[in-house]
């Protein structure tokens, strides 16, 4: 998840282990909204999904004592099967429309992803009137949307597929990178800030150094001064592997890449740069950042790594090199 918050916006990204079309039903389907639709210890009493455009959508929720505490309360304003839903999102309390609604719009954008999965964008926006009326309220949608995504998550993690509507068939990718469509993968290919990347140097010797990257529709990027001695091997062996994990003992988690390098060089700075680099930063700092590094690059190498092989361990799960099982097997 990737999530860009202030009071008045909040961005997220997730992959969905479903493709488009069934994650698309999850949103509009009455029955599949009360199972997910629930930030934190809420419960949804009813929902109703007028399905077309300037149709009612609206979900009543309860607290864990199962008082009525208001919900949501609005409209779709547009409807892109398989892509795309825009709601105008309002925020009401116990009394529903009879007591103050604070509206805003949310988008919700669904793209094919490798696996038969989906790279879904969830952007709420207008929370202006939210913010200056309940505060302490429009400070917890992004928590509130980032809690909701997981629980659609493991929902659709054990959902039967749905039925096809269209003809298009869903792209799938092959066994060997399957692994970057389990959650957990997908969570430290957005989150984690370095991956180490390994490429062979001009030389011929092997190279490996810490660099910011960006996961995004199926491929991986960094970027770097075209000036970079790393951009002059890769031109010439474009083979590369990436290691993304975190150092928690027992606990670890890794994810391992072996994959092809495409490098292309952009005047100013990439979308990619800025995104990758500033994961962790504020969005004022984020701000400051962007001023400084338009101010020092011309151009830069943009790399695009696509995944060739791919895995996933998590080694306090048990979910080990294969050569790790057969000897915790044998042992």
């Amino acid at each position: 998840m990737q999530v860009t918050a202030q009071q008045t916006a909040i961005h997220l990204e997730r992959i969905i282990p479903a493709p488009p079309d069934q994650v698309y039903r999850a949103w509009l389907d009455p029955e599949l909204v009360a199972r997910w639709m629930n930030p934190g210890t809420m419960k949804v009493i009813r929902a109703e999904v007028d399905e077309r455009v300037g149709g009612h959508y609206r979900i009543w929720h309860a607290d864990g004592s199962g008082a009525q505490i208001g919900g949501f309360d609005g409209e779709l304003a547009e409807l892109v099967p398989g892509e795309r839903i825009v709601f105008r999102w309002g925020f009401v309390g116990p009394d529903r429309r009879d007591g103050p609604v604070f509206d805003s719009v949310l988008t919700v954008t669904l793209r094919q992803a490798p696996g038969g999965a989906t790279h879904l964008t969830l952007v709420h926006e207008r929370l202006d009137e939210l913010a200056a009326a309940l505060p302490g309220v429009a400070d917890k949608v992004g928590v509130g949307w980032d809690d909701t995504l997981t629980k659609l998550t493991a929902l659709l993690s054990h959902q039967p597929p749905a039925p096809a509507r269209h003809t298009t068939p869903a792209r799938q990718t092959t066994p060997d990178i399957a692994d970057l469509s389990l959650p957990e993968a997908a969570e430290m290919l957005r989150h984690q800030p370095l991956a180490r990347l390994a490429y062979n140097g001009l030389d011929g010797f092997p190279r490996v150094i810490p660099i910011g990257f960006l996961w995004r529709d199926g491929q991986i990027f960094v970027c770097t001064a075209p000036t970079a001695p790393k951009v002059r091997a890769l031109a010439a062996r474009p083979q590369v592997a990436l290691t993304i994990d975190t150092d928690q003992g027992t606990g670890s988690t890794a994810v391992l890449v072996r994959g092809v390098a495409t490098i292309e060089i952009v005047d100013g700075v990439p979308d990619e740069y800025l995104d990758s680099s500033s994961k962790t930063m504020p969005a004022e700092q984020r701000e400051q950042f962007e001023a400084q590094v338009r101010a020092l690059y011309r151009q830069m190498a943009r790399i695009s790594i696509e995944p060739r092989w791919a895995r996933y361990f998590d080694f306090g799960a048990g979910r080990l090199p294969e050569f790790l099982r057969q000897l915790v097997a044998g042992g």
